[in-house]
């Protein structure tokens, strides 16, 4: 280690200082734009949240003639009072307050000047944070039109308390803080032992000269090198943005599950309340409310099948996995056999092209199972009456043993393609619940592809059809 004297004790301190000064700089506005995103993101999912309670809530409000009754709204609102902790209202076209959830109706003023049941009437949904009179605390308000098109008969308003939002921002804050002081502590350390190796040599030379001076010849000034400071700031970096990235999946993926579940269990118990409030009487109602009941406990269903086998994915690995040589055009047809009763029912022709004796050290279930969920992803969206047929193949490529599922349909937009295997990722969101779908599928084949230390990937093009392509090792 250098040494340093006095009088250069006080360069090393500036030198030092200016580096920390950088530091702060920097790690102070990573992190600052890191928390704004952060809340950004959490208030785009409570938007979402909101919009599809409304739109479960405004399809089982009761519709008399064209005009919602305030006896009826209020009965259905009591029904939902309480549920996620969030506050529901409704308010007829004129502004006036047919039922609320937290304050009694017939005492609240008009609300017809509220700025989000402005923008609702206008835009259809309305969205704005501000503070509520009536509870007297800052809410976040989102107001959705009925019906969306044609002439206004009400407006259903959900808000959510701000608080609420903070106190879920306040674990994102805390993984930040965190970050931010191992990763200022890291870099300050590194400051500290950069300006030593930067300084000390500045004293070494002081020494040589006076040394020069009075005569001693026998100078020898050695700087070692540093090769090795510029592999540690990488690697801080790079265990910061890994740390950063894994929080923002944890908080993702939580998010998602939670609208995932809570969009069928809104349905559920709205619909199962409608039929309490004397629906039922009616034949034709109730066998109508039945089914979309059946749908959204199927639904509800398909979504924790999904994320238990996630799960089960994600305890495996390339190491521990149980794999076996198989033949891959039996597991092709087990899989296709499973496929083929829904492939009838929509006309749809399943072609098989397999190279003989492919023999693939897998495991046999996992694989048949991600196989599965390809075709059946092609079944729902990627066929039409014009292609009316879906081809799996399977060859021995350079890279390894190629399965490919490839469809005729309408293609998936490129923007899409890069996010398509993240987890409740939809491209037509609407569509893929409409056909029973989870968001889940291509997650799983993923991690099954990534456990045999294999991969997935996609090609599409809009108009001629998608092909995902599964590709096991050797």
């Amino acid at each position: 280690m250098h040494e340093i004297t006095i009088k250069n004790r006080a360069l090393f301190l500036q030198f030092f200082g200016l580096q920390i000064l950088v530091l702060l700089g920097a790690i102070g506005f990573v992190a600052g734009y890191t928390w704004f995103v952060t809340q950004e993101a959490f208030k785009r999912q409570w938007v979402k949240e909101l919009e599809s309670q409304a739109q479960v809530l405004a399809s089982v409000l009761p519709d008399h003639e064209g005009e919602i009754q305030q006896a009826e709204a209020e009965r259905v609102f009591k029904r939902v009072a309480g549920t996620g902790g969030h506050r529901f209202t409704c308010i007829r076209a004129d502004g006036v307050v047919l039922a609320d959830t937290e304050v009694d109706a017939l005492k609240l003023p008009t609300h017809k000047d509220r700025p989000e049941i402005q923008e609702a009437l206008k835009k259809g949904t309305g969205f704005q944070t501000r503070y509520s009179e009536s509870l007297g605390k800052n809410m976040l308000y989102l107001a959705q039109r009925i019906p969306a098109e044609g002439p206004a008969k009400a407006v259903i308003r959900l808000a959510v308390p701000e608080r609420t939002i903070l106190q879920e921002l306040a674990v994102s804050r805390r993984t930040v803080e965190a970050l931010v002081v191992f990763v200022f502590l890291a870099a300050l350390m590194v400051s500290y032992w950069t300006s030593l190796r930067i300084i000390g040599p500045v004293s070494d030379i002081q020494k040589g000269v006076q040394q020069l001076g009075n005569g001693d010849f026998s100078i020898r000034l050695e700087i070692p090198p540093v090769p090795h400071l510029a592999r540690l700031t990488r690697s801080i970096n790079q265990m910061a943005e890994r740390i950063e990235r894994l929080s923002t999946i944890r908080q993702d993926f939580v998010a998602n599950v939670s609208h995932e579940l809570r969009t069928p269990v809104t349905a559920i118990k709205g619909f199962a309340e409608t039929l309490l409030d004397g629906a039922k009487d009616s034949p034709k109602d109730c066998e109508r409310f039945l089914g979309i009941i059946l749908r959204q406990t199927t639904q509800l269903e398909s979504i924790i099948h999904d994320l238990l086998e996630l799960s089960r994915m994600e305890q495996n690995s390339f190491t521990n996995l149980d794999k076996f040589p198989t033949a891959l055009d039996e597991t092709i047809r087990n899989a296709v056999a499973l496929c083929q009763n829904r492939a009838d029912e929509k006309g749809v022709a399943l072609r098989i092209s397999c190279e003989p004796g492919l023999i693939a050290n897998i495991h046999a279930v996992f694989i048949e199972q991600a196989l599965l969920n390809l075709i059946d992803n092609a079944l729902k969206y990627g066929v039409t009456p014009e292609a009316p047929f879906i081809d799996i193949s399977a060859m021995r490529g350079e890279k390894g043993f190629a399965i490919t599922i490839k469809d005729y349909g309408h293609g998936i937009p490129p923007g899409h393609l890069d996010r398509i295997f993240e987890r409740f990722y939809r491209v037509d969101k609407g569509r893929s619940r409409e056909m029973g779908g989870t968001g889940l599928g291509l997650s799983i084949v993923k991690h099954i592809a990534l456990i045999h230390g294999g991969s997935v990937r996609v090609t599409s093009e809009l108009g001629k059809g998608t092909a995902f392509t599964l590709v096991l090792p050797v």
